[in-house]
């Protein structure tokens, strides 16, 4: 609601998507925040001096994440940014990108299934 009554009119699509992705990485890195403060309140001795709390690894993960997304294919980005956040349903995106609706839960299930699989994978998670 923050960001709906703050919003600016954009001249193009583009600038459109880009102040998309700035909401979607600041609430990301809100809700981290938020988190943080969550578990100190409850004593779970969350440290933010040194580099390998656990705000470290969710910002390290925050970063591989957004690395990820900029290197995936433009239909999958903005197949994210639609049903993620804008909380299209899967056919409303499917049809904003071009695909049906079974079609893009597809290539979301896939696409998701793949950073899930990597991300495993690189921060040795179970």
């Amino acid at each position: 609601m923050r960001t709906a009554r703050r919003v600016r009119a954009v001249q193009t699509s583009a600038e459109l998507g880009a102040w998309f992705e700035r909401v979607v990485r600041s609430c990301a890195i809100d809700r981290m925040r938020a988190d943080i403060r969550r578990l100190r309140a409850e004593g779970a001795g969350v440290r933010v001096e040194g580099g390998d709390g656990p705000e470290q690894g969710v910002a390290e993960r925050l970063a591989w994440l957004e690395d990820a997304l900029s290197r995936a294919d433009e239909v999958d980005r903005r197949l994210i940014r639609l049903r993620f956040a804008d909380g299209a349903t899967l056919a409303q995106a499917g049809e904003a990108t071009g695909l049906s609706g079974p079609a893009a839960h597809g290539r979301l299930r896939r696409l998701l299934d793949s950073l899930r699989r990597v991300g495993k994978e690189r921060f040795g998670d179970e």
